[in-house]
C-alpha cells in the first residue's frame, strides 16, 4: 500500500513540475468612461439649552448649607470623515455626515435651609467651545477597460510534443484620469452662561428626603453654526440668543448609610429670544417663542454628607417642537457637600 501512494504523489509531482502555460493573446472587449462623486457634509446644529446637573440639595433640617460643583456632558462629534487627507486612491461614492453637537459645561450651585421646611436654591453654569471643520465635494474621472484573455496550458511529450487545451478569463482595469476636491472651512463655537433661584418646602423623615421648588433663570448663548431661522433652515452663522424662564423642580430620594439615591422632574417655562442678523447676505428678524421644556433626571450619590460624589443623567424634552435644536441626553459627574 505504502509504495503503490508514493508512486502516485511521485507521478502527479512529475506531471505538476512538467506543466507549462502561458498567455495566447488579449482582446479589449469594451472600456468605460465614469464619474464617481462623494460629498461630506458637516453639520453645525446650535444647541441653545444645555442644563446642567439638578444639584439640589436634600436637606434634613434647619440650618444646613449646601455647596457642589459638577461637569456636565451631552451629545458627541462624530469623526466619520472617509478621506481627510484629499487620497485620490480612497473612492468613496455617495453621501456621508458629520455631526457636531458635544457640549460642555461646569455648574456651581447652593443652598440654604431657612426653617424646617422652608429652603433657597441657586445655580451658575458656564461653558464653551470651539473648532473647525472642512466639508467638501470630490470627484473621481475614472476608465474601466474590460479584456478578454485566451491561456494555454499544456504537459510535454516529446521535443515537439504537447497535450492541453485553452481556456478564457476576462479581468477589469480601472485607470484614474483625473481627481478634483472643493471645499470649505466652517467654524463651530459655543459660549454659554445661566444662572438661576429658587426657594421651595423641603421634608425629611426617616430614610426619605423630598422638595417642591419654584424659582427664576436666565440662560445666554452665543454661537456660530447651523441654526434654523424664520422658517429657513440651516442658517449658518453667529447667532446670539437667550432664555428667559420660570420652573418649578420636585425631587425625591432615598438614602441608607453612604448612599442616596433620587429623582427629580424639571419643568421649564421658557421665552426664547433669537437677536436679529445677516447671513449670506440675507437679513433675518429677531424672533421669540413660548417653549416648555421638561428635564427628568435620575442621580446616585456616595459618601459621607459633607463629601458626596454625584452622578446624574438626565434627559431634555419639549412639550410640542422646541423652536431651536437640543442635545436629548445629559450626563454628569461632580461633588456635593451638606453641612
Amino acid at each position: 500500500m505504502k509504495p503503490t501512494f508514493f508512486f502516485s504523489a511521485c507521478t502527479l509531482l512529475t506531471l505538476v513540475i512538467s506543466l507549462q502555460s502561458c498567455v495566447v493573446g488579449a482582446d479589449l472587449v469594451k472600456s468605460t468612461n465614469y464619474t464617481v462623486t462623494h460629498e461630506h457634509r458637516v453639520n453645525l446644529p446650535a444647541n441653545v439649552y444645555s442644563p446642567a446637573a439638578s444639584q439640589l440639595p436634600m436637606f434634613d433640617k434647619k440650618g444646613e448649607k449646601s455647596i457642589a460643583f459638577s461637569m456636565t456632558n451631552s451629545g458627541e462629534n462624530d469623526d466619520n470623515d472617509p478621506n481627510p487627507n484629499a487620497d485620490p486612491n480612497n473612492i468613496k461614492e455617495g453621501i456621508t455626515t458629520q455631526d457636531i453637537t458635544q457640549v460642555r459645561t461646569f455648574s456651581l450651585g447652593g443652598g440654604y435651609a431657612l426653617t424646617d421646611q422652608l429652603a433657597v436654591i441657586g445655580n451658575v453654569q458656564a461653558g464653551k467651545g470651539s473648532g473647525s471643520y472642512k466639508p467638501y465635494i470630490e470627484s473621481w474621472n475614472l476608465t474601466e477597460d474590460l479584456y478578454s484573455y485566451e491561456y494555454w496550458a499544456g504537459i510535454p511529450l516529446g521535443w515537439d510534443e504537447y497535450i492541453g487545451g485553452t481556456w478564457y478569463s476576462n479581468e477589469k482595469f480601472t485607470t484614474l484620469n483625473e481627481y478634483q476636491r472643493i471645499g470649505k472651512t466652517l467654524n463651530h463655537s459655543y459660549r454659554y452662561f445661566e444662572a438661576e433661584a429658587g426657594v421651595g418646602r423641603y421634608h425629611s423623615q426617616d430614610w426619605v428626603r423630598a422638595g417642591f421648588y419654584g424659582g427664576l433663570g436666565y440662560a445666554n448663548n452665543q454661537f456660530q453654526g447651523h441654526l434654523k431661522r424664520n422658517g429657513a433652515n440651516q442658517v449658518y452663522g453667529e447667532h446670539k440668543a437667550s432664555l428667559f424662564k420660570m420652573y418649578v423642580l420636585p425631587a425625591v430620594s432615598a438614602h441608607k448609610g453612604w448612599i442616596e439615591c433620587g429623582a427629580s422632574m424639571k419643568t421649564n417655562f421658557m421665552l426664547y429670544k433669537l437677536n436679529a442678523g445677516t447671513y449670506a447676505d440675507q437679513q433675518f428678524g429677531a424672533e421669540k417663542h413660548p417653549v416648555v421644556m421638561l428635564e427628568p433626571a435620575m442621580f446616585l450619590r456616595i459618601g459621607p454628607r459633607y463629601f458626596q460624589v454625584q452622578l446624574e443623567s438626565k434627559y431634555l424634552g419639549s412639550v410640542g417642537k422646541a423652536p431651536f435644536p437640543t442635545n436629548k441626553i445629559f450626563t454628569s459627574v461632580g461633588v456635593l457637600s451638606t453641612f
